[in-house]
């Protein structure tokens, strides 16, 4: 079981590029999602729109007080259209530099295919749900979110 801060080093970025401590994503009651993605992929622009309407209604929410989103891109490069995508996105983003972290993040995950959001539990690590994308498409206004009736232990 990683804790965040071995996942993701010391920070993360937001979507305007400053940098956030992840010590303040880590914590009881706190869930963070890991939204693996790709610019090129037609299914990762059409689930971040919906990903995008749940994560700004949740964040309405007190359910929202403890919950954040870190994006993966599954790109490791400078492209515009990537960058466009990241802009269009008001969640986080992870500081990966080399393809080499990345993908062991996805490989730590079993990520095949994008996109991809993980649930994890802030204070232990540990996956709440691998299949939230699915939750998000059918549970659209949270009802049910964290969804920790579909817990996998690491």
């Amino acid at each position: 079981m990683d804790t965040v801060q071995e996942l993701f080093g010391k920070s993360v970025l937001n979507n305007k590029g400053s940098t956030v401590p992840v010590s303040t994503l880590a914590g009881p009651d706190k869930i963070i999602g890991i939204y693996f993605h790709g610019n090129w992929c037609p299914p990762c622009v059409q689930f971040t729109k919906q990903l995008k309407t749940f994560y700004e209604k949740i964040k309405s929410t007190n359910k929202g007080d403890n919950f954040e989103i870190v994006a993966i891109s599954c790109i490791n490069d400078d492209d515009d259209d990537d960058k466009t995508q990241v802009d269009a996105m008001p969640w986080l983003f992870a500081d990966q530099q080399t393809r080499t972290q990345i993908e062991a993040i996805a490989r730590r995950f079993g990520v095949g295919s994008v996109p991809r959001l993980i649930l994890l539990d802030g204070h232990t690590g540990q996956t709440i749900t691998d299949c939230a994308r699915k939750h998000v498409v059918d549970d659209p206004n949270a009802q049910n979110f964290p969804w920790r009736e579909n817990t996998k232990k690491n």
